[in-house]
């Protein structure tokens, strides 16, 4: 009967040793698996946080190059107006000081009379508007020396009016200004298309 009963208090002992060890490793495995499953969501966590930090810095990145590729074609283009602008300013005040000389004023004039009153032009009657100062200074010389020159191969009238500097003349109804605003836009148009290529290769350069 001792021997029965050592056989079983055995056989329990060993029992619970053999179910203590597989409840162990149930544990052990549950919480391994337990383990792998929170590292698998940390590093997907990861990942997308990584993956936002990314997207997010490439998009401040390229806003930020274009604010700045923006801002430096404003500043390209304010620079080219005020350079445009003080050309013209250059250009009108040179023509300014040449069409407010006398003497260039009066050759001018002077050759462009003698122009037409030897053109094949009938009944040619010339006006010429000037402003108040110039026909003061200018209206002796007309009628004595020019006068003089062409006779009666064209009729002349200096007359006042002009409110800016230069001069404008019709004859046989067609009128053609050599004033300052008409003299600066010409001379504009001249100067603008080379001043224009010259911007645009050095803006050119800057990107290369």
């Amino acid at each position: 009967m001792a021997d029965t009963i050592e056989a079983f208090v055995s056989r329990l002992q060993t029992q619970g040793l053999e179910q203590g060890k597989k409840a162990a490793e149930q544990i052990k495995a549950d919480a391994d698996a337990q383990a792998q499953q929170i590292i698998r969501k940390a590093q997907d966590e990861a990942r997308k946080i990584v993956q936002d930090a990314e997207a997010q810095a490439k998009a401040v990145k390229t806003r930020t190059s274009a604010e700045l590729e923006l801002a430096a074609r404003d500043t390209q283009l304010r620079l080219r107006d005020a350079l445009v602008k003080s050309i013209e300013a250059v250009i009108r005040r040179g023509a300014e000081e040449k069409l407010r000389n006398r003497e260039f004023l009066s050759g001018v004039i002077h050759e462009l009379i003698l122009a037409y009153a030897h053109a094949d032009i009938e009944g040619k009657v010339m006006e010429i508007h000037v402003d108040e100062p110039t026909r003061h200074q200018l209206v002796d010389w007309v009628m004595t020396e020019i006068t003089a020159k062409v006779g009666d191969k064209i009729s002349l009238e200096l007359q006042d009016g002009l409110r800016q500097a230069g001069f404008e003349y019709s004859i046989n109804g067609s009128t053609v200004e050599v004033t300052l605003d008409s003299v600066t836009a010409a001379l504009k148009s001249l100067v603008g298309p080379h001043i224009r290529e010259l911007l645009d290769k050095a803006q050119g350069q800057e990107k290369s």
